[in-house]
């Protein structure tokens, strides 16, 4: 129901904007003496009408008003101008003596017809409505800087390895001060200004380095970094490899949310580790270390790994935020794992998609249900949290970016589904299901993950493989003999239990290298095979050898260990971006109006240039599901989306397009150039040509914004 009302919400806004825009049309109209026969709300036929000179009509009041003229009583005083509320309440339309942007041979020569106007003015009726939209925006803006939002600071929380911004050096914790010469006041500032930079031309980033969690007092510097973005293949557009930074509170969800919500979210915190950790709380503590963002807790975890390189746990402290419903606010220690950072690259899909594969020096683990819930289509269907899959489809132990291929590829179909339940333990079984169809938006039912943490199962090594930046790559497994299904014993002699373990073995090995030793690594992997028949791994004649170039090597190195809890379950870093005082709210206003238009022009820009592709753009089904997501995060975040949207609709109602106001106003311009109004047949030609345009970008557009939606 709550997303139900946010979707009104967001209708009735798309409605106020377009009626503001036509409001624009009428009242330029009126001031140039141009005959307005009618302003409307909405489409189709009238529920109510109001005609100055009759009063409030059930209905049209134009059937009243020919009956009255044919009996020869109709008063002196009627207004030309019929307001109408009608049936469909999705925007509006002013209609003009002679003026019918469907029909130009729809013409007047009455004096105060649309075509008797002087271009001048002419030109003045159709920009009213792109001013209209703009000065809302304006307004929009103002009231959301003087109210405030909540926002994502411009700090990173986390860095992809490999990315452009890890090459250039930008650290998790990292504020971005200012990007080309303008200062970053949010995240989406770097988001943003990473999509729109021009191809193969850096970006400069001041950058705020801030002190390590435990540090006895602030010590903050500032750097310059060249960061040049790449495109990123999950996205397709320019990007440098961040991700937002989160706080140490835990998710937690308003009082009036249905009790069955704070059950699940109970049973997450259970699911990971935060056994007696009260809703709401806040990581406080890492081992000793005091922390404030997440950032820095990932560090102390990382410093401890380095110090404690056999530890599997570590201690986490979380605090209870002060509430009237907690009943003790005494902090609660708890002992969490030590999950292995990852290595990244893309696996391709299907057109120019692609899925995440994530591996350590080639090491990847199988397709696991990370999370059933028992309310999950698949725990109905069988599946149960930590299953690992033993076949998917055509697919052996299949990795988790080849195990989502083979669910995506099956969309609306029956799908062979065998599992490993209690893998490691005396336990263990095999379990096939049977009547597994995929949904049709290619799901199943479960959260995935991957076997890294919990069994030291292989998957073999997807062909294909790419880097952020769309290159090829090679791991360094490629031949080396690795088959799905092995289960890796040891390496170099030493016996692992997980292959977060073997990834820790070799980080340990790679990090203590002297300088001097910075040259290919060579490692002996024992693997066994795993018997179907058996359900368990018999011993392979010989060890597998894993070489490492020096690359490859400083790459496994640098990875830091991290807190074994899901980032999701942490709230974003926020704070509220406001205006101190009335007048810098109408100067941030202006700013922000001005600065979103030429993001939009500048989208179209690099449309032509490649770097953002049409696919990007958004229809109407789109920008509703965008709106409605935003409207949940509270009415000023409503009241932004709904600025932009004036932006969005002033900016592209005037471009030199036939049928909208910027085509529109082209004519005009020949029209007063030349003296006489372009021909006829040729609005004809420009107006057919229009419309096939415009619909053709609505279909694409639509059928994207739907087939993102389902995920297919």
């Amino acid at each position: 129901m709550s997303t139900l009302w946010d979707l009104s919400l967001v209708l009735l806004g798309f409605t106020l904007i377009i009626v503001l825009h036509e409001l624009g049309h009428f009242l330029a109209a009126k001031w140039a003496g141009v005959r307005v026969l009618a302003f409307a709300v909405g489409f189709g036929n009238a529920i109510v009408s109001y005609r100055k000179g009759l009063g409030i009509c059930r209905g049209s009041s134009e059937a009243k008003l020919k009956a009255l003229r044919l009996k020869g009583e109709a008063p002196l005083r009627v207004s030309p101008t019929e307001y109408r509320l009608n049936w469909l309440p999705f925007g509006g339309y002013v209609k003009m003596l002679g003026q019918d942007d469907a029909d130009p041979t729809a013409i007047s020569q009455e004096p105060d017809s649309y075509q008797r106007c002087k271009p001048a003015k002419k030109l003045v009726i159709i920009s009213a409505g792109v001013v209209m939209n703009v000065l809302a925006a304006l307004a929009l803006f103002i009231v959301v800087m003087m109210a405030g939002r909540n926002v994502e600071p411009p700090v990173v929380g986390s860095v992809e390895e490999g990315s452009p911004a890890s090459i250039a050096g930008l650290q998790p914790g990292d504020r971005v001060v200012a990007i080309n010469g303008h200062n970053a006041s949010t995240f989406e500032d770097i988001i943003l200004e990473s999509a729109m930079a021009k191809r193969d031309t850096d970006l400069t980033l001041v950058v705020q380095s801030e002190s390590e969690p435990n540090a006895s007092a602030p010590d903050a510097t500032l750097r310059t970094l060249q960061v040049r973005p790449q495109v990123n293949q999950l996205i397709g557009l320019l990007d440098i490899g961040v991700l937002p930074a989160r706080s140490t509170e835990l998710f937690s969800l308003p009082e009036r949310a249905p009790k069955e919500e704070h059950a699940l979210l109970r049973a997450a915190y259970d699911r990971a580790g935060l056994l007696g950790v009260p809703i709401a709380s806040r990581l406080t503590h890492i081992e000793d270390a005091p922390v404030t963002s997440l950032a820095h807790a990932q560090r102390a975890v990382a410093a401890f790994a380095r110090a404690n390189p056999q530890a599997t746990t570590i201690r986490a402290t979380f605090t209870p935020s002060p509430a009237p419903n907690q009943v003790s606010t005494q902090p609660t220690t708890v002992s969490l794992p030590i999950h292995a950072s990852m290595q990244r690259a893309l696996a391709p899909w299907k057109d120019e998609r692609v899925l995440e594969h994530r591996h350590v020096a080639g090491l990847a683990g199988v397709l696991r249900v990370a999370d059933a819930a028992e309310d999950s289509r698949g725990y109905s269907l069988g599946l149960r949290t930590g299953d690992i899959f033993v076949r998917l489809g055509d697919a052996e132990f299949p990795s988790e970016s080849e195990g989502l291929r083979q669910i995506r590829g099956s969309a609306g179909k029956p799908i062979a589904v065998t599992v490993l339940r209690g893998a490691g333990s005396q336990a263990q079984q095999l379990v096939t299901l049977d009547s597994i169809t995929v949904t049709p938006e290619g799901t199943i039912g479960f959260s995935a993950g991957h076997s890294f943490d919990v069994a030291p199962i292989l998957s073999a090594v997807p062909s294909s493989l790419r880097t952020a930046s769309g290159q090829s790559l090679s791991l360094p497994t490629d031949g080396i003999g690795i088959v799905s299904g092995m289960r890796l014993v040891a390496i170099n002699g030493q016996p692992v239990s997980t292959l977060a373990q073997a990834a820790s073995a070799l980080r340990t090995s790679l990090a203590s290298q002297t300088s001097s030793d910075a040259a290919a690594r060579t490692f002996t992997l024992s693997v066994q095979r795993f018997s179907g028949t058996q359900g368990s791994w018999e011993d392979t004649a010989a060890p597998l050898t894993l070489t490492l170039p020096a690359s490859d090597a400083s790459a496994v190195a640098s990875l830091a260990p991290t807190l074994g809890v899901n980032e999701g379950l942490f709230a974003p870093l926020q704070f509220t971006l406001k205006a101190s005082s009335p007048w810098q709210a109408v100067v941030l206003g202006f700013q922000e109006t001005h600065r979103k238009m030429l993001k939009t022009y500048l989208t179209f820009a690099r449309i032509v240039q490649g770097t953002v592709k049409v696919e990007h753009l958004k229809g109407p089904v789109g920008i509703a599901h965008m709106g409605t997501l935003l409207a949940g995060r509270g009415f000023m975040w409503l009241l932004f989306f709904l600025a932009i949207v004036n932006i969005n609709l002033a900016v592209i109602n005037f471009l030199p397009l036939p049928i909208v106001d910027g085509g529109q106003a082209l004519m005009i311009i020949y029209e007063w150039v030349r003296g006489k109004p372009v021909p006829i047949a040729f609005q004809n030609a420009v107006m057919i040509a229009g419309m096939l345009l415009i619909g053709s970008v609505f279909l694409f557009v639509t059928f994207n914004d739907i087939r993102n939606l389902l995920g297919v």
